[in-house]
C-alpha cells in the first residue's frame, strides 16, 4: 500500500468574518425622526373691563333704575364650533437669556405668545335678552422655553388645550361688563433630527387568532322540501 501524501495548498490563514447577523438581533441604526426639545402645560387668566356698545346703553340703564335682574352670559369661545374665531401664536424674537439655578448659570429663552379670540356678550334682564355683541380680547404670557440656538420661533407649536369665560355685572351701571378668561395652553418645542440608536428590526407575529364566526343579521327560513308531483 502507497503511503499517504499531504495535500498542500494555499497555506495563508484567511481572515476570520463575523457570522451574519440574526434578523431579530440588536443593531446600530441612523433615523430621523422629530426630537422634542421641551413640552409644556401652562394657565394664565386676565381680567377685561369692556364698556357696552354706545347704542345699547339707554336700554341697560332703563333695565337697571328699574330694578330689573340683569344676567350677562359668554358665549363658549373655546367650543369646537367657535374655533374659527380662535388662534394663538408666538411673538418674535425669543429672548434668550441665563437664569441662576442652584448657585450655577443656565442657559434659557423666554417667549411670549398672544392668544386672540372674539367673545359673544348676551345681557339679559329678567331673563329677557336686551342685546347682544362681539368683542376681541387679547391675552399675553410669557413662558420659560428650552429652545436651542439653532431652533426658531417657527419650531415652536401652541395650542389651546382648554379655557373659561366668566363674566361679571359689578359695573353695570356704570356700562361696563367685567370678563374673566381663564386659559390652559400646551407648548411644544419640536424639529427633525438625526439619531443613532441600539433597536432590534420589527418581525412579523404569526396569525394565531382564527377569525370569530361571521353572524348574518337576520334568521333564515327553515328549508322545505317541496313535495313530490302526484303520479299519473
Amino acid at each position: 500500500m502507497k503511503p499517504a501524501k499531504s495535500i498542500k495548498g494555499n497555506q495563508q490563514n484567511p481572515t476570520p468574518t463575523s457570522p451574519p447577523d440574526f434578523p431579530g438581533s440588536m443593531q446600530e441604526v441612523c433615523i430621523r425622526a422629530p426630537k422634542v426639545y421641551d413640552w409644556i402645560l401652562s394657565s394664565c387668566w386676565q381680567r377685561y373691563q369692556i364698556a357696552v356698545p354706545e347704542k345699547y346703553m339707554c336700554n341697560l340703564q332703563k333695565a337697571v333704575c328699574s330694578g330689573r335682574d340683569i344676567y350677562v352670559s359668554c358665549l363658549d369661545p373655546f367650543s369646537v364650533d367657535r374655533a374659527k374665531d380662535l388662534s394663538i401664536r408666538v411673538l418674535p424674537p425669543i429672548r434668550r437669556t441665563v437664569l441662576p439655578v442652584n448657585g450655577h448659570g443656565v442657559p434659557a429663552s423666554i417667549v411670549r405668545t398672544l392668544l386672540e379670540l372674539c367673545a359673544a356678550i348676551f345681557v339679559f334682564a329678567d331673563s329677557e335678552l336686551l342685546f347682544d355683541f362681539t368683542t376681541t380680547l387679547l391675552l399675553q404670557d410669557e413662558l420659560v422655553v428650552c429652545v436651542p440656538e439653532t431652533l426658531h420661533e417657527e419650531h415652536i407649536h401652541c395650542r389651546i388645550a382648554t379655557g373659561e369665560c366668566l363674566p361679571f355685572t359689578g359695573f353695570v351701571q356704570h356700562n361696563i361688563i367685567e370678563l374673566e378668561l381663564l386659559v390652559c395652553t400646551e407648548l411644544i418645542v419640536e424639529a427633525m433630527t438625526q439619531l443613532e440608536i441600539l433597536a432590534k428590526p420589527c418581525l412579523p407575529r404569526v396569525d394565531l387568532l382564527p377569525a370569530p364566526p361571521r353572524s348574518l343579521p337576520i334568521e333564515c327560513p327553515p328549508f322545505l322540501v317541496s313535495p313530490c308531483p302526484p303520479r299519473r
